[in-house]
């Protein structure tokens, strides 16, 4: 026998002693396979999950939950706001990036995009075959329209309910009906008269607006040229139509607080809830304090969003929170994986029944559970989050690079103009040259 003929029957000797090991232990690749004992368990995926307010909430709203859904992945807090571009580039730095982000949208957006950290999930949702059609389509809409090439940068997790609270001791006090659904601008103004005033010592205020800048957002209007960079204050009429209403609204003698506006920018809306003197405002995400607020005699209700009075059914953009994934991620399908859930019937039915959280699943079932684990919502009209349809915003290419927060004097200057120490043109013309301004001096840096 040649030495080739002996080798090749040595192998096939040591293969089938191999098939017959296999064949008595049932193929098992595991340490142990005596006693019917598993194969040892994968490791599980560790994922940096930046979420900036607090441990205990993070546990309880996606740590939890995921952990359960999803046994091969671990998500570990991250203490960090990617709101706050300073907090993000410090982990830049430090080489500590998450591998998931929560924030609030598209300003959120464009601090991973500075940083080069935003990824692209269209191929990733494609490769896994999801549907696209389970979200509601203003939602996947309005996430689309954030950028430019139309793709999905961040996956939402639930949407803000804008709702208008009333206080229903206030208008008993004042003798005056509740507040309907499908109220305009102009009728919450009406209304807000009618209740504000003294009675048995103390002053009532009928509204505070909160946010003013909601009902330009309403309108789908952009301020800035996205070609020119011109600021468009003094050409669009919606501005000036902006500034009349809140001029209507603020001279109702006694509506505002006693405070300076100017420092009042953060307060406005808080004394519909704590001193109880307010008799509407505009507010969401409030249901799991409802048992608080119970216990602090606060009856109160809520209706649809107020409206232009040309776009009856429109409201503000689907507000709420996402989820972005970091392009230096190495654990892409993992994150796909909690991505998914985070979309899924099961943790979107849980988060809408047990935290509140308006669903972003086109489900009408979904719907139906709000806040419904949550004590002191029994007669409250939830129903009216739903009435109405919300903007999917302007799309990217229509606004400019210098459209945003840092460089817009009306969207902070608005509260000074409520001390009405000047008229409608002449504040407009001021907030012009300033914006202008900041856009021409952001130019110059770059």
């Amino acid at each position: 026998m040649t030495i080739r003929k002996w080798l090749m029957g040595g192998m096939v000797c040591i293969l089938l002693g191999f098939l017959v090991a296999c064949s008595k232990d049932g193929g098992k690749t595991g340490e142990q396979v005596d006693g019917g004992e598993k194969s040892k368990d994968p490791e599980k995926v560790t994922l940096k999950f930046a979420y900036g307010w607090g441990e205990d909430a993070f546990n309880l709203h996606y740590k939890e939950p995921v952990e359960e859904a999803l046994p091969n992945i671990k998500l570990e807090w991250v203490d960090v706001n990617v709101g706050l571009a300073d907090d993000v580039e410090e982990f830049i730095v430090k080489d500590h990036i998450p591998d998931l982000w929560v924030g609030s949208g598209a300003a959120q957006l464009r601090i991973l995009q500075k940083y080069e950290l935003d990824y692209a999930l269209d191929e990733l949702f494609e490769k896994n075959h999801y549907d696209w059609g389970r979200l509601n389509p203003n939602i996947e809409q309005f996430i689309r329209n954030t950028v430019q090439d139309k793709q999905m940068y961040m996956i939402p997790l639930y949407q803000g309910a804008d709702s208008l609270y009333y206080n229903k001791d206030i208008f008993d006090l004042f003798g005056v009906d509740y507040p309907t659904d499908h109220m305009t601008w102009d009728d919450v103004r009406e209304l807000a008269a009618k209740v504000t005033g003294e009675k048995n010592g103390t002053m009532y205020r009928g509204f505070d607006i909160n946010s003013p800048q909601m009902m330009l957002d309403q309108r789908q209007v952009t301020h800035v040229d996205p070609k020119t960079h011109e600021v468009l204050y003094l050409e669009e009429p919606i501005y000036s139509e902006y500034l009349n209403y809140l001029e209507r609204l603020w001279s109702i003698p006694g509506i505002l607080p006693d405070e300076d506006p100017g420092d009042y920018l953060y307060k406005w809306g808080a004394n519909f809830f704590s001193d109880q003197d307010v008799a509407m405002t505009i507010a969401w995400d409030r249901f799991p304090n409802a048992q608080t607020y119970e216990e602090q005699g606060l009856r109160w209700d809520m209706v649809t969003m107020p409206v232009w009075d040309d776009q009856p059914n429109t409201i503000t953009p689907p507000d709420g929170y996402f989820v972005f994934p970091s392009r230096t991620s190495e654990h892409l399908d993992e994150i796909y994986q909690v991505l998914e859930y985070f979309l899924s019937d099961d943790y979107q039915e849980w988060s809408s029944r047990n935290l509140g959280r308006t669903t972003v699943l086109n489900d009408p079932k979904i719907q139906e559970t709000l806040a419904s684990e949550i004590e002191g919502l029994e007669d409250k009209n939830l129903e009216s989050i739903f009435i109405m349809e919300r903007n999917p915003g302007l799309p990217a290419e229509k606004i400019s690079p210098y459209a945003n927060l840092d460089y817009n004097a009306l969207y902070r200057g608005v509260q000074e103009f409520a001390s009405l120490e000047t008229d409608v043109n002449t504040f407009l013309r001021r907030m012009y040259d300033e914006t202008t301004e900041n856009i021409r001096k952001a130019m110059e840096a770059e």
